[in-house]
């Protein structure tokens, strides 16, 4: 969720004109697009069984440094404090993919549809919710 400022980074940067590595971040930024439409296209574009997609790896290092642009230039407490609370859920999301993987091949096995990963999507069932799930449990049984 976090990483949802990086548009907003990107629209900063660009704005900025005299800014020195604006060239080398925009062909960084391009760099990580082509990247997502390369795996985009790729049949098994998640990466296989992970958590969430690990093709984007490549592409988080200049995600975190359009983050980092755009939260310099909040000019309000309350625009900052809703990227901290963006900060937050992400952490949340990945806290439960790593303490939480007991709902992790259930949910793999449930999603091996040939449906060309449309299932992926269904918001009944999303592997974040699988995993918090799985943890809920844990926490419970102990």
């Amino acid at each position: 969720p976090a990483l949802l400022l990086a548009i907003h980074g990107a629209v900063v940067l660009w704005q900025r004109r005299a800014e020195p590595a604006r060239a080398l971040i925009a062909a960084w930024s391009l760099a990580a697009v082509a990247t997502v439409f390369f795996y985009a296209r790729w049949w098994e574009w998640r990466g296989g069984w992970c958590y969430g997609p690990r093709f984007l790896c490549e592409a988080m290092p200049v995600a975190c440094l359009l983050f980092a642009i755009s939260y310099q230039s909040l000019g309000t407490r309350a625009a900052r404090a809703a990227a901290l609370a963006l900060v937050a859920a992400s952490v949340a999301v990945h806290f439960l993919g790593v303490y939480g993987h007991g709902g992790y091949a259930e949910w793999q096995l449930r999603h091996q549809r040939a449906d060309q990963g449309r299932c992926l999507f269904e918001l009944s069932d999303t592997q974040i919710d699988a995993h918090a799930r799985a943890l809920a449990l844990a926490v419970q049984q102990k």
